[in-house]
């Protein structure tokens, strides 16, 4: 754990505590998205900071597609009526 906390730190120039709040976050986004995080592969991954980054875009995403299918759900004829402002 030591060595990968230095390495993440030297490849990132970020202090160890920053990478520890990055380690953490991005594990508790893997779990969200039900990515098994006892495997080596998620909770060892390397260039931390960039898979990081990819869980937000990819939560982030996710959560619009919810939003967007919540909405249409609720309003069924909102595609309709944006269909006809667009023209």
């Amino acid at each position: 754990m030591k060595n990968y906390l230095e390495r993440q730190s030297h490849e990132t120039g970020c202090q160890i505590q920053e990478i520890l709040s990055l380690w953490k976050d991005y594990l508790a986004m893997a779990r969200r998205i039900n990515m098994d995080i006892h495997d080596p592969i998620v909770y060892r991954t390397r260039n931390l900071k960039k898979r990081h980054d990819e869980l937000v875009a990819a939560i982030k995403d996710r959560d619009l597609a919810l939003r967007a299918d919540d909405i249409a759900k609720t309003f069924p004829e909102v595609d309709a009526i944006c269909r006809e402002i667009k023209e």
